[in-house]
């Protein structure tokens, strides 16, 4: 998940290609010159940053998954960024702040290019083989992005976490999952549980991490469409626990807002989580609050104090991400309202917890008892008014 290797295979690449231009007959290009257009050896580099700006969020960051210490960009990683802008049209990094400012290292001055400016470049929705789907929209005014996982078995560093989605939207992440702290054994063991991420814990266990599944227990994107119209994925993971027949996330993005449509079929109980950002939301329905929630493995690292109701109708759950004065994109500038509409179910129980604070401090848990299980939601951002009606 990071670029750490790259940057040296770049720094390589590099060096083989002025060694064979500068002494030809000691080092052949063509074994040596990797930097060369028709050099497919060179194209493996290339692919690597693409692959990873492939599942980037419109500013170019990518949101934590797996054992990822927290968010990173192009820009943590100035080698691979400094050679791939130069040599192998990486036009991503232009769009980096911190390269336009002045502030680039001696790695700029002994790899990069004179300057650094924005250029065109494209960036599409993606469907990766490595099983994430990153959906992306752009309005006259907005870039919206969904990432929706079904990640294939990697290492050991992967996560409880299949289904998991990410979304971002008036220039705002505004749900990831919590990031993970290697000083804090239960924390780490908190932030790798299904419960630490944005989809669905069964019979209050958490999935096996996703190195551990195999076979038809590694969950896949069934379907993936990228239209003017709309986007959507549909990730199925029904082997992921041993106990459901069906567990399977549907997510179509339209101009305004995400429509989110997670089945579960099997188990007892289904808890529907979305780690939302901001402050502590406003909820439409009645909540009360109580104290020591339970299961307490929850709320690692956050508090056991609570709010909680139930409803069987539609409610809402709104967050505010307060303005960031000076920030670079526009919309970071003014307070972001990230609003989710769920459907009604008869006896849904509603409790918005006091969790680990990274990405946020206020996390909705929805549950649904019984063996069956829809959760249909609606999730967009606004500046002053919503569209969506529950």
């Amino acid at each position: 998940y990071h670029l750490y290797a790259v940057g040296p295979h770049c720094r390589a690449m590099l060096l083989g290609a002025k060694l064979s231009r500068q002494m030809p007959h000691l080092f052949p290009p063509d074994l040596y010159d990797e930097m060369a257009v028709d050099n497919p050896r060179g194209h493996t580099a290339r692919r690597a940053i693409k692959w990873f700006t492939a599942q980037a969020l419109p500013d170019l960051t990518m949101a934590p998954f797996g054992d990822m210490g927290g968010r990173v960009s192009l820009g943590t990683y100035p080698l691979t960024a400094e050679i791939g802008y130069r040599y192998l049209g990486i036009e991503e990094v232009g769009h980096y702040p911190e390269f336009r400012r002045g502030g680039r290292s001696l790695v700029g001055l002994l790899y990069g290019a004179g300057t650094i400016d924005p250029k065109p470049y494209s960036h599409p929705s993606a469907l990766l083989s490595s099983g994430h789907a990153a959906l992306r929209r752009r309005t006259k005014d907005n870039h919206l992005y969904a990432g929706l996982n079904a990640l294939q078995p990697g290492s050991s560093h992967s996560h409880g976490d299949r289904l998991n989605l990410i979304t971002y939207s008036r220039d705002r992440l505004l749900a990831g999952e919590k990031r993970t702290l290697y000083t804090n054994p239960e924390q780490r063991t908190y932030s790798g549980a299904s419960y630490g991420h944005n989809t669905v814990t069964v019979d209050e266990t958490s999935q096996e991490h996703g190195d551990r599944l195999s076979g038809e227990r590694v969950p896949r994107i069934e379907t993936f469409v990228d239209l003017p119209v709309f986007q959507a994925a549909e990730a199925r993971g029904d082997g992921v626990y041993p106990t459901t027949e069906i567990y399977r996330r549907l997510v179509c993005q339209f101009d305004e807002y995400l429509v989110d449509l997670f089945r579960v079929e099997g188990g007892k109980t289904h808890d529907w989580f979305h780690h939302g950002i901001g402050g502590e939301p406003i909820v439409s329905i009645p909540m009360q609050r109580e104290d020591s929630f339970q299961p307490a493995r929850y709320v690692v690292a956050g508090e056991r104090a609570y709010r909680t109701g139930e409803t069987d109708g539609p409610f809402t759950v709104t967050w505010t991400i307060q303005a960031q004065k000076g920030a670079d994109y526009a919309g970071r500038r003014r307070d972001v309202h990230s609003r989710v509409t769920l459907a009604g179910q008869p006896g849904q129980r509603v409790n918005v917890l006091s969790t680990y604070p990274n990405p946020g401090r206020h996390s909705l848990m929805v549950r649904h008892a019984g063996p069956s299980s829809l959760f249909a939601a609606v999730h967009e951002a606004y500046f002053d008014a919503p569209i969506a009606e529950a």
